[in-house]
């Protein structure tokens, strides 16, 4: 992603309050990913594909006032938006930058982690997002990326075929603009590749009835992504008037339930002198 490349999912306020409700609904799967990390109080973080910046105040919180976390992002108007965020919050352990994940220019070798929570998802070349990544980290330092495995492996009860077309619109939406809702199956040969030695790997699933954070989650996704694909020539303007009927229908069904498109959550460790002389 090249600093001047518009957000695929967009900007707007609606964008933002989008981002917030899907930050919380997976706030505890991030926080174990976290945790397998080890991030912890006085080290320098940096949350790579921050958007607004949830995550970058999450991650200021481990490493309290003697840490630093830098919320880095191509879009423009995303950092703005944590710019803001910090300033309102005088949160003195947060900074923003503007940058392409893909080189990560102007950022030397200082960080004792990075997280990359649906960044690398976006990037049309994840590759050089993770030599990046690896780069600019401290011997011992550790990547934590969270991404889609299968996005087309989601599914809802009752089943419908309206469910499977939104869904591979979605996907392809992804594909043209350069992107990749599979990169998690990736991942560990990225990390391999660029000299990281994989530590630990998650599997992160859910499942929700109306109603849940999953079955909400997707429902405003579809809100706001949906007439976007129709405008590109993905769906067509009767498919979503159908989809939005059998959803809506869906959510008074008692058996209904969505499963959410699983991801993984991937953590790497660049390896000290030590460790690498040893072969570890």
């Amino acid at each position: 992603m090249k600093a001047d490349t518009q957000y695929l999912l967009g900007t707007d306020d609606g964008e933002l309050q989008r981002l917030q409700l899907q930050h919380d609904v997976w706030s505890a799967e991030t926080g174990r990913l976290l945790r397998r990390a080890g991030f912890s109080p006085g080290q320098t973080l940096l949350d790579a594909g921050c958007g607004p910046g949830f995550t970058t105040f999450d991650l200021a919180g481990i490493v309290g006032e003697k840490g630093r976390v830098i919320g880095i992002d191509s879009s423009p108007e995303m950092i703005a938006a944590l710019k803001r965020e910090i300033a309102s919050r005088g949160a003195a352990n947060a900074g923003a930058m503007l940058a392409d994940l893909e080189s990560l220019e102007g950022i030397g070798e200082a960080a004792d982690g990075v997280f990359a929570r649906w960044a690398l998802c976006f990037v049309g070349r994840p590759e050089r997002a993770i030599r990046a990544a690896a780069r600019v980290l401290k011997p011992g330092g550790k990547l934590a990326a969270m991404d889609y495995l299968h996005y087309r492996a989601a599914a809802v009860e009752p089943q419908s075929a309206l469910f499977d077309t939104v869904s591979r619109a979605v996907f392809e939406s992804f594909r043209r603009a350069g992107g990749d809702l599979e990169v998690g199956r990736k991942l560990p040969g990225l990390m391999d590749a660029a000299g990281l030695q994989i530590e630990s790997i998650l599997s992160i699933c859910a499942a929700g009835r109306p109603g849940s954070g999953v079955w909400n989650w997707l429902t405003d996704f579809h809100r706001s992504y949906l007439p976007k694909l129709v405008r590109k020539g993905l769906l067509r303007a009767s498919e979503l008037r159908d989809f939005n009927c059998f959803w809506a229908e869906a959510a008074r069904r008692s058996d209904a339930f969505v499963f959410a498109p699983p991801m993984i959550g991937i953590v790497g460790v660049k390896p000290t002198a030590a460790l690498a002389t040893a072969g570890i």
